[in-house]
């Protein structure tokens, strides 16, 4: 690989991560791709060769999704409030309860409906639509008189239909061409029309680099590269949940393309925060994970014999299986060593918080 999937400027530097992968679908995989920054536009990448393809095309040939939890989406916590990750960016964008304004509504890659589900039940008069490479809908969403149709996805540029909203919820990090993306999708977007995105933030969560389905790997810089080049107006936010962007796009006539700049090293802090952290639970005998997150299988899939519990104060979740072992409530905890799978504030956030309200724990520091 020589050029940038991006930029296409010969750039590139070789990442070297040597741990095992999961699947966006929390799920074990063999596969090992290749990852790069590009040192022009700072956008961390797998290498996408015919291998890296196939591999995609495998996992999503399978891909369950949150189902296997019986859930539609992910339960966030901001804060003290536990609710689902589509819960929260609909709040945001629709504080108020109903809106009268007829808005016709796309959901890209809308899988199961996560997204559907919080524009639905509200009562709105906006004209739901989703696509996606399969229909794997639900059906009671599917019935409801505001949802106007599936849309296949190889037929969505041709369908006629222009929208005013596009939702693309942790979608746009699994997209293998950029570019050809951001081009198409203007022309199904209304002149005043928004591209909401929400994706991961690699810089606020490291362990974001080892899930094999995500081609690339966001910060704000190359972010900024991104939608700047593609003369995007943006607003990107950091806050709304923590370790994630909530971004919103909206054309703009100018061309005001410009070269944001990161210093590299601050990419490879990320790497060695890694490195040094796979290094110290090597050392260890035994320890127990907190939660049932991607992040966490990361963990468990690369120290299995080392985990004597997992964790999760989802209710949805205690008592099934997680990568053989079975989620327990912190009831159960037997004062073993806890690690928590995060990164920066938010672990600190977490270690406090658990510490507050059981105080028997052992939090490895």
């Amino acid at each position: 690989m020589a050029f940038c999937n991006f930029c296409k400027l010969n750039k590139l530097k070789l990442i070297n991560l040597k741990f095992k992968y999961v699947t966006s679908d929390i799920n074990k995989t063999n596969l090992k791709p290749q990852s790069f920054i590009c040192l022009n536009c700072n956008l961390i990448q797998k290498k996408i060769s015919k291998r890296y393809l196939n591999g995609i095309a495998k996992i999503y040939k399978n891909y369950v999704g949150f189902e296997k939890y019986n859930q539609l989406d992910q339960t966030k916590f901001v804060g003290n409030q536990m609710n689902s990750r589509c819960n929260i960016i609909y709040k945001a964008l629709f504080p108020k309860k109903n809106y009268n304004f007829k808005k016709k509504i796309l959901d890209f890659g809308c899988s199961n409906g996560a997204m559907i589900k919080p524009l639905l039940e509200n009562k709105n008069k906006f004209d739901i639509y989703g696509t996606d490479i399969k229909n794997h809908l639900n059906t009671e969403f599917v019935k409801n008189k505001n949802f106007k149709q599936f849309i296949p996805l190889k037929k969505i540029y041709d369908s006629g239909i222009k929208f005013d909203y596009i939702f693309l919820i942790h979608v746009f990090e699994h997209l293998i061409d950029l570019n050809e993306f951001l081009t198409n999708i203007a022309k199904i977007l209304t002149k005043n029309g928004k591209i909401i995105i929400q994706i991961p933030n690699y810089s606020k969560n490291p362990y974001d680099l080892l899930i094999y389905d995500h081609a690339y790997h966001f910060d704000k810089y190359s972010l900024q590269n991104i939608f700047s080049f593609h003369s995007y107006k943006f607003k990107i936010n950091e806050n709304l949940i923590p370790g994630e962007f909530f971004i919103i796009l909206s054309k703009s006539s100018k061309k005001t393309y410009k070269t944001f700049k990161n210093d590299y090293n601050s990419s490879l802090k990320k790497i060695d925060w890694l490195y040094n952290t796979f290094n110290r639970l090597k050392k260890m005998n035994s320890f127990s994970v907190i939660g049932s997150s991607v992040t966490s299988l990361i963990i468990v899939s690369n120290f299995y014999n080392k985990i004597y519990r997992v964790y999760d104060e989802d209710i949805q979740r205690q008592g099934k299986l997680f990568n053989g072992l079975k989620i327990r409530f912190l009831s159960d905890y037997q004062k073993e060593k806890l690690f928590f799978p995060f990164y920066g504030l938010k672990l600190q956030n977490l270690k406090s918080k658990f510490s507050s309200k059981y105080k028997n724990l052992k939090i490895m520091t």
